[in-house]
């Protein structure tokens, strides 16, 4: 008789272990774990450029001008090449998938631009080389003389940078793939 009161008690023991252990997992990661899903927000003490710091505070782009330029957010702003990469298509695969992304390309006024469209942000030379600098920050601890070209600044719904993607890079276009999904699905 004693044998099987072990044996059910046994039992017990073993149900009761393996239906609590799920949630000591939960709890454990709950506390001790980090959220992959959770993008970078950079620049939180504010633009690293001296001539464009405007106190201590997490960078934004200025509404002002995303007001004045009609930018819908969010968006991925970039100064085009000249020349194609090759990795063109697997970035246009990207970009249709997630075309809850406004795409923005940056382009001096007096240029002639063959692909002048909607989505195009002209600017002076002056006011295009500032944009880069202190909007965009692609000059990163120093201004910039020239642009950047194939590289793409995400820009989040309250006006943060998210990540800056190089189109002549296939792990940085596979990045910019994941990162699209988590900003628009988390």
């Amino acid at each position: 008789m004693a044998f099987f009161i072990m044996k059910k008690i046994r039992k017990v023991i073993i149900i009761v272990s393996v239906l609590i252990a799920p949630i000591f997992v939960f709890l454990f990661l709950k506390e001790y774990g980090d959220n992959q899903f959770e993008l970078p927000v950079l620049y939180p003490e504010g633009n690293p450029i001296a001539e464009c710091r405007e106190g201590v505070q997490q960078h934004t782009l200025t509404p002002e001008i995303l007001f004045e330029r009609s930018i819908e957010l969010p968006a991925l702003i970039y100064v085009p090449s000249t020349q194609q990469s090759k990795f063109y298509s697997d970035l246009n695969s990207v970009l249709a998938k997630h075309n809850q992304v406004n795409l923005y390309e940056l382009i001096l006024k007096d240029t002639m631009h063959l692909l002048w469209n909607k989505s195009s942000i002209t600017f002076t030379t002056d006011k295009y080389i500032s944009f880069l600098n202190c909007e965009l920050i692609l000059g990163e601890d120093h201004l910039l003389k020239e642009p950047i070209v194939n590289k793409y600044v995400l820009v989040d719904d309250e006006r943060r940078i998210r990540g800056y993607y190089n189109c002549t890079d296939l792990e940085d276009i596979e990045r910019l793939d994941v990162e699209l999904d988590i900003l628009i699905n988390y």
